[in-house]
């Protein structure tokens, strides 16, 4: 997750840090996609060549067993299957020349714990409303004389946590798939293998950080390693800055907003039909060229790959506090800005604290840290943080109490912005249903007139008086035009659309349904804020203390690995930019501690309709 639309920030205010990946077409054998007969031996097809590749293989796992669009695997062999074809994909594409290092997550630290319970928890809850919708769309289209398609049982995705047994199957599947490259790929043999599977303790990415620590701390370490990072949080970013290697790249699949990814999803949800109005990939199925008696495992729509090249951002930020060297009364050092950088971002999101009310990324908030840094940052006496991970609490008091001094109009402006997308949208929303009727109107009313003329010779009147009220010009209601759709379609395409348009019904009945009772910018607001969210009067100084201990946390964690296992935050709201004060009388310490074992993490973060995967005696 990381830090909510720094991706996107990031690739439109430094648009030169992304660069699209070149893959050489893939080799199919027997319908079998083989990643792994490329040459690797050749030349990197992306001008540059990469020595160690880290793959955080959650973010591959969950979209290899439950892809958000595409057939979904039959089995667990299947998914496992896909895993695989996966990190050969990478492999190909990246290259390593020294290193291949895979870790799954294993037990979490209590601070991520909490996100994991409320996803695990809020996926329950959608899967059972899901197949509420799905049963009402079954029995409607039953009552219409439509056979529905047979019904699949669903995949519980919580499976997908350390201690289950699909993770220890999962384990002892990319052991076998490593030993078998090994001794089969000429190329493994060439680079060295690690795999960190769910039993070892700690996130993903950071036991991938933890082992580029060590290696930095090694004698003889090559700095000039150029070291790629795959996954999908953007928090990996901030990762690879923390780490103040020279060269260092993300490597995703791509990523579009706005205009370019509506077009892609417009092109991506047409259905190519067969000659019997089939879906293509229906028809497929039920002639048997693909599905269970096909060899290919993985997805046919792999979204392509890109780098964000960490070093280029480097050299942006470089630029962006450049003016600073002059200004500095205190040694220019640009390693200790990145640290501060890295900081700030903790305002606008992470995985472990929320947000600050006013720091919204989508309204220019790291743009204005970034101006509100440079501006106070001569007036500190020193940087924001130190070497090793420790916050100047004093420093970063100062920061946020400018931030705190324009927190009220920040507000506003977001009330008076909302207010006006609002009537924008009501004036749009009205001017599309009118200009949708007369359409209506003027088509149906063409056809009419077409008719009458076919029926009564080239000399026939247009239309009479009496024929007005014809069905053949009835208006039809925005429903009735999609049930018509629906009838044309095939049954399961119609039973997608029709799950799916049920569902974002009753979303937006739900959107009607709430209620503003903070009203945030308005007199008040404060006061209604701690009541509402927090649910008590004297929990303010609370709230206070532990935002300062996380952010102090979360900055260790970075830096240096786990402060605390046990840790967390215990409220889901931050308190204001404003009442964070005088932060500097908190002194904060941590317990390390230790971490969890599998099977208690199971039981604090599994809702009950996932208890299955959790063994008997600890049900």
């Amino acid at each position: 997750m990381g830090v909510p639309a720094f991706y996107r920030w990031l690739s439109e205010k430094y648009p030169r840090t992304i660069v699209d990946a070149v893959e050489e077409s893939v080799m199919t054998i027997e319908g079998r996609k083989r990643f792994n007969l490329i040459d690797m031996e050749a030349a990197n097809p992306n001008g540059q060549e990469f020595d160690n590749l880290f793959i955080d293989m959650n973010g591959i796992i969950h979209p290899c067993a439950h892809p958000e669009n595409g057939e979904q695997p039959r089995t667990e062999e299947e998914m496992f299957l896909r895993l695989m074809e996966y990190v050969d994909r990478l492999v190909a594409c990246v290259r390593p020349r020294r290193l291949l290092y895979m870790a799954i997550d294993g037990v979490a630290p209590r601070a991520k714990m909490n996100q994991q319970r409320s996803r695990r928890f809020r996926s329950a809850q959608e899967a059972k409303q899901h197949a509420e919708v799905d049963k009402e769309v079954r029995e409607y289209m039953e009552l219409m004389g439509q056979k529905p398609p047979q019904k699949q049982t669903p995949w519980d995705s919580n499976v997908i946590t350390p201690g289950t047994k699909f993770m220890a199957k999962l384990s002892k599947y990319m052991r076998f798939y490593v030993r078998d490259r090994m001794n089969n790929c000429p190329v493994w043999k060439q680079f060295k293998v690690v795999f960190s599977d769910a039993s070892v303790p700690g996130e993903g990415e950071h036991k991938l950080m933890s082992y580029i620590r060590t290696q930095r701390s090694q004698p003889g370490y090559d700095p000039n390693q150029h070291h790629v990072l795959h996954g999908l949080d953007a928090d990996l970013i901030m990762l690879g800055l923390a780490t103040h290697e020279a060269q260092f790249s993300v490597l995703r699949e791509e990523v579009l907003f706005g205009k370019a990814k509506w077009e892609k999803d417009q092109k991506n949800n047409q259905t190519k039909l067969d000659a019997n109005g089939v879906p293509d990939a229906v028809a497929k199925r039920k002639r048997g060229e693909f599905g269970e008696h096909d060899s290919s495992t993985a997805p046919s729509n792999l979204k392509p790959l890109q780098f964000l090249h960490v070093s280029i951002l480097r050299e942006y930020l470089a630029i962006e506090f450049e003016p600073l060297q002059a200004r500095l009364p205190f040694p220019y050092d640009f390693e200790r800005i990145v640290d501060d950088f890295v900081f700030m971002c903790f305002f606008v999101g992470n995985d472990f604290l929320p947000h600050l009310p006013c720091m919204d990324i989508r309204d220019g908030a790291v743009d204005y840290l970034l101006l509100v840094y440079a501006k106070l940052l001569p007036s500190l006496g020193g940087y924001l943080t130190k070497p090793g991970g420790d916050v100047d609490l004093d420093k970063v008091d100062v920061i946020l109490a400018e931030v705190g001094a324009v927190e009220e109009s920040i507000f506003q402006r977001r009330v008076a912005k909302e207010r006006e997308n609002t009537m924008r949208d009501a004036r749009r929303l009205t001017s599309g249903q009118r200009d949708q009727v007369m359409a209506t109107v003027a088509k149906d009313s063409a056809v009419a007139v077409t008719t009458k003329r076919l029926k009564g010779g080239e000399g026939a009147a247009v239309a009479t008086a009496e024929d007005d009220d014809d069905d053949s010009t009835k208006v039809l209601t925005p429903a009735e035009r999609q049930e018509a759709k629906y009838q044309n379609m095939p049954v399961e395409l119609a039973l997608k659309y029709r799950i799916q348009a049920k569902e974002e019904a009753k979303l937006d009945k739900l959107k009607a349904e709430i209620k503003d009772h903070v009203r945030l910018g308005e007199p008040g607001w404060k006061t209604r804020y701690y009541e509402d969210k927090l649910k008590a009067d004297d929990i303010e100084i609370g709230t206070i203390l532990s935002y300062v201990e996380g952010l102090c946390w979360v900055m260790r964690y970075y830096y240096t690995g786990v402060a605390s296992w046990q840790w967390f935050y215990p409220f889901h709201y931050a308190p204001f930019a404003s009442d964070l004060k005088n932060i500097d009388r908190f002194k904060v310490s941590f317990d390390v501690g230790q971490p969890f074992c599998p099977f208690e993490q199971l039981m604090g973060v599994f809702p009950a309709d996932s208890r299955h995967a959790i063994p008997k005696p600890y049900q």
